[in-house]
């Protein structure tokens, strides 16, 4: 699925020969089954899904395009993908996207997301509650 179907998206880019994404694993899984259980699966028309979390093997040829786009560097490396508009960082022409660089335990991981999430949605209602208005007001 898609980076865009989700307001929220924290991928774990890995190797798998990699120690440190092996002993991610199934943390970073565990994560994912907590943040599923918190998340709403659809809050309402204009949210479809709420937030995943997900893994891509940077070694797997379909996803090496992926990787060098992201700037993938080392492994693992997890970034935070928001749909969010008023949160997208330009630099020099490319989007980058934020680090997760806390504790390497699910419930940190998870909450962590849930704590994005919170703040996509928050996001979102104020840029609707301001749409339609002008600097006037």
């Amino acid at each position: 699925q898609g980076i865009d179907e989700y307001e929220v998206m924290l991928v774990d880019f890995h190797a798998p020969w990699c120690s440190h994404c092996q002993h991610l694993a199934p943390i970073f899984e565990h994560a994912a089954e907590m943040v599923k259980e918190r998340a709403p699966q659809e809050i309402d028309a204009h949210h479809k899904h709420s937030v995943m979390l997900a893994t891509v093997d940077c070694t797997e040829k379909k996803n090496i395009p992926l990787c060098r786009e992201k700037h993938i560097q080392a492994y693992p490396t997890m970034l935070v993908f928001r749909k969010s508009k008023n949160r997208n960082i330009q630099r020099f022409g490319m989007e980058i996207h934020e680090s997760y660089n806390g504790k390497r335990n699910a419930e940190a991981i998870a909450d962590f997301t849930m704590k994005v999430w919170k703040e996509v949605i928050a996001d979102d209602k104020e840029l609707q509650m301001g749409a339609g208005t002008d600097s006037t007001g």
